[in-house]
């Protein structure tokens, strides 16, 4: 009999998602894109997604506060949200909980969540408390909306499309091996990983623009992500890796800040698809809206050319398979 650890993570989606494809026909959205849509009979979609977060699995209270932790927990689903195009609206938050934990770090966790809600306008609405015998759950599920003609999804992307990228890639990781390395410098990247801000504002700009093609948000990395698109558009990708926006903190924390932006993951910046001819305006009217900068990596290709990277010279480098995967394998 087959075992998790042989199958993975993305194999058993894969298979609870054929068991599913039987759907009602209001499900416009089901497994594998960002979050679920629904049709309502309203003017908007709802967007529904859920993110759980295991203590020693997804953090560790050595590096992680409580009041980080449940803004964290609140920001990886507005992420999700956002890359759909969609404006988050209400929260449930479960959260399982040891007996030892301190009814203080309890309220630290909510007044976490709270601060983040507060700042995007989301309402906590309900949830559960339950016993958990070791380790600390946190399971936040939103909701959204969406107007049906702002809806971006994986599936988009076209064959001379742009590839495109929000702020800097590589910083969640760079603050990752920061706090294991116990060191406090670089304030900016120790809070890309612990405390993230979605990007609501410049996903509106895109949605709203009409220009784009397909979104996702970068939290497992560029590779990862970008082949997600690609696998899900039946498209291929060629990414410059000359292009890739990497901060200087970030060069400065590892020897190898490009396989932190294509591999490292947990950066919730957005990468979305456009049209060629309209990249650089959209690119720009990102940035005068919001203030973020906006980089054009790469290109999309013809599906047998699959996902490749190039180095400045225009030599092919070979695109490692990595990234996060539950159950024991690399993918």
């Amino acid at each position: 009999m087959m075992k998790l650890k042989n199958l993975g993570e993305f194999g058993l989606i894969e298979r609870i998602s054929r068991k599913l494809t039987k759907r009602n026909p209001e499900v416009l959205v089901g497994i594998g894109d960002d979050a679920a849509v629904v049709e309502t009979g309203k003017s908007d979609f709802l967007v529904i997604t859920t993110d759980t977060l295991i203590e020693k699995v997804h953090f560790d209270l050595k590096y992680t506060s409580f009041y980080g932790l449940g803004w964290k927990a609140l920001a990886i689903n507005i992420s999700d949200c956002a890359a759909m195009g969609a404006t988050p609206r209400h929260a449930v938050v479960t959260l399982g909980l040891p007996a030892k934990v301190n009814v203080k770090a309890v309220d630290d966790l909510y007044d976490g969540i709270r601060a983040l809600a507060r700042k995007v306008n989301v309402g906590i609405v309900g949830g559960d408390t339950i016993s958990s015998p070791s380790h600390l759950v946190v399971s936040v599920t939103l909701t959204g909306e969406v107007k049906k003609k702002e809806l971006l999804l994986r599936s988009g992307a076209k064959v001379g499309d742009s590839i495109l990228v929000t702020g800097d890639l590589g910083g969640s990781a760079a603050g990752m091996k920061l706090l294991k390395k116990r060191k406090k410098s670089y304030r900016r990247l120790l809070d890309r990983h612990l405390m993230p801000f979605p990007r609501i504002a410049e996903a509106k700009v895109v949605s709203k623009s009409g220009m784009a093609t397909s979104m996702i948000d970068d939290s497992d990395g560029l590779a990862k992500c970008l082949t997600d698109i690609c696998n899900m558009s039946g498209v291929g990708a060629r990414v410059w890796v000359g292009e890739i926006p990497i901060s200087r903190e970030t060069a400065r924390v590892s020897r190898a800040p490009v396989d932190l932006a294509l591999y490292g993951g947990e950066d919730y910046e957005l990468m979305f698809t456009v049209p060629k001819a309209k990249a650089e305006k959209l690119a720009r009217m990102i940035k005068r809206k919001t203030g973020t900068a906006v980089s054009i990596v790469g290109e999309i290709v013809a599906r047998k050319k699959q996902v490749r990277l190039l180095s400045v010279s225009g030599k092919e480098i070979k695109l490692r398979s990595a990234g996060w995967e539950h159950f024991g394998r690399s993918v």
